[in-house]
């Protein structure tokens, strides 16, 4: 019995040393697996806020060509109204 006390004497700080260790190792890890993500997040973020960007500006090209469209109907309207009433 006293020989398993002395082994578990010793063994339960190497026990817990090692395991400290482990967890110790793992917690970099992690922390560096969550920067990376953080930063993918991040780009990925700014990407989408470049796409959004792009298209609102097409959008706002396609309405300004629209517009000049409806304008460019409606002379030629009364161009053709003027013309047909001559």
């Amino acid at each position: 019995m006293n020989a398993f006390l002395a082994v578990a004497a010793v063994a339960n700080p190497v026990v817990t040393a090692l395991l400290t260790f482990i967890i110790f190792l793992e917690k970099d890890k992690i922390k560096k697996r969550s920067e990376e993500l953080e930063a993918a997040l991040k780009a990925s973020n700014q990407e989408l806020v470049q796409t959004v960007e792009s298209i609102t500006n097409e959008v706002k090209k396609v309405e300004t060509a629209q517009v000049a469209i409806i304008n460019a109907v409606k002379d030629l309207e009364e161009t053709l109204k003027n013309t047909v009433s001559l």
